[in-house]
């Protein structure tokens, strides 16, 4: 096996000898067809070569315009025969689909049959243990294998006697599952929406079906694909159906096409689903709580407490995952404002914000909490001051400052909790300055933040 530029210039061969030697160089390329683990250093349209790199070998041919390979199909590591790539000519030798040539040893779109002593009434079924096609009954099928393929368009009961088919479906309507009392204990149904329409999958009663990698504790329906307006692991256009072990509910194991998301409002884990390798997760830490106003004292100043620190935040965060992990996601709580100042006093500060995490992966930071305001003694009758408004960040916008007290009976408001996700809260108004000093207000607390996983 070689490989040859089919160019023999006078670097190559500048003696008989050389020249002899690069002719039979070429003439081996020639007739190996160009095998070897990469290309020829020169390219010709219609050119021909094998890719022995590859397990088992890949044949490759020049386009016309010598602008890049097409790929053929691959050399049958036994009978050495050409397996030509979504071979559809069940009479063709060469492309192998018949079951009664080429030693049985047959592909149809990249998935290997084994179909050695098959005969015409025998059904050959799919064997996803070991992604083989094969000669069978459908009593014997082992589990998930597909015994026969109908097509439905209209709604349909699934019974015992579907068990092991493969049911392809489009338009928009219910497909319905019989009571499990009714199937067999090794009931299977590959059930695949090939339409642009919203298939409904509907257990009997109150039977419920679980989702492989799902996040919630069973469904009373599911829908293929699933409505994006709705969240959840289940925007898939094919699943798997069986029978639990228990033989109380459904098992819908995703096979293709795995998308969704889940939005989490407190702490959790994420079940990462089967087939999702890659998420993209925003967030936000949890707002810093305002802290209080000052309490008034006679003839002096009372100041409202700042604003609450805005937490970070984030979009789409692209990260790598693996099916079946189990990702610990923890979202900071909602905290609270600090107290307004009494007895003269100075307001306490807020509380900082907590962080939010996507396990080990991404985090966000919480907001500084809010300062307390101070009060100075003096002469005079004063209004207290304002409480400075919290801050926002790109999910959740800061809470107002509470006002400060107007007179000795019309008393400081509270600061005004953030907002939405992470926003802090707004700081407290100052009491009222006189001979009949009040209290300053509290300030607004801090809002929670939340962790949003898109797949």
């Amino acid at each position: 096996m070689s490989q040859h530029d089919m160019e023999i210039t006078t670097a190559d061969a500048n003696t008989g000898v050389t020249f002899r030697a690069q002719v039979n160089a070429a003439l081996q390329a020639l007739a190996t067809n160009q095998s070897g683990t990469g290309n020829p250093a020169i390219t010709y349209a219609y050119q021909t070569k094998i890719d022995t790199s590859a397990s088992p070998a890949v044949v490759y041919l020049r386009k016309s315009d010598n602008a890049s390979w097409v790929r053929w199909g691959y050399i049958h590591a036994t009978t050495g025969q050409l397996i030509a790539d979504n071979a559809t000519n069940a009479t063709d030798a060469t492309n192998a689909t018949n079951a009664t040539n080429a030693g049985n040893a047959n592909t149809v779109d990249n998935y290997h049959i084994d179909a050695t002593g098959a005969a015409n009434n025998d059904p050959v079924i799919f064997d996803v243990t070991n992604a083989t096609l094969k000669k069978g009954t459908a009593a014997a099928a082992p589990a998930g294998a597909i015994t026969s393929v109908e097509h439905k368009t209209g709604a349909y009961t699934l019974v015992n006697a579907d068990k092991g088919k493969l049911i392809t479906t489009s338009g928009t309507w219910t497909l319905s599952i019989a009571a499990i009392s009714g199937l067999d204990a090794n009931w299977h149904c590959w059930v695949h929406n090939s339409g642009t329409g919203t298939i409904t999958i509907d257990p009997n009663a109150s039977e419920l079906v679980f989702v492989a990698g799902g996040v919630n504790a069973g469904e009373t329906t599911i829908t293929l694909p699933y409505s994006s307006t709705t969240i959840g692991p289940y925007n898939v256009s094919g699943v798997l159906l069986s029978v639990n072990a228990a033989l109380t509910s459904f098992i819908a194991a995703s096979s293709v096409e795995a998308h969704g998301r889940r939005v989490f409002t407190a702490s959790g884990t994420f079940n990462v689903p089967a087939g999702v390798r890659t998420v993209w997760v925003s967030g936000a830490g949890g707002g810093g709580g305002g802290g209080g106003g000052g309490c008034g004292v006679d003839g002096g100043v009372s100041f409202g407490g700042t604003g609450g620190g805005p937490a970070s935040s984030g979009i789409g965060t692209v990260l790598t995952v693996t099916p079946g992990d189990a990702i610990t996601v923890t979202v900071a709580a909602a905290v609270s404002g600090g107290s307004g100042g009494t007895s003269g006093g100075a307001g306490a500060a807020g509380t900082a914000g907590g962080t939010t995490s996507f396990g080990g992966l991404v985090s966000w930071a919480g907001g500084a909490a809010g300062a307390g305001g101070a009060n100075y003694a003096g002469s005079g009758n004063f209004q207290g001051y304002y409480g400075l408004s919290g801050n926002s960040n790109i999910f959740g916008g800061g809470g107002s400052g509470g006002c400060g007290a107007q007179t000795a009976s019309i008393g400081a408001t509270a600061g005004v909790g953030g907002s939405s996700y992470g926003g802090s809260g707004g700081g407290g108004g100052g009491g009222w300055n006189g001979t009949t000093a009040t209290n300053g207000a509290n300030g607004g607390g801090g809002a929670a933040g939340f962790v949003l996983v898109e797949w």
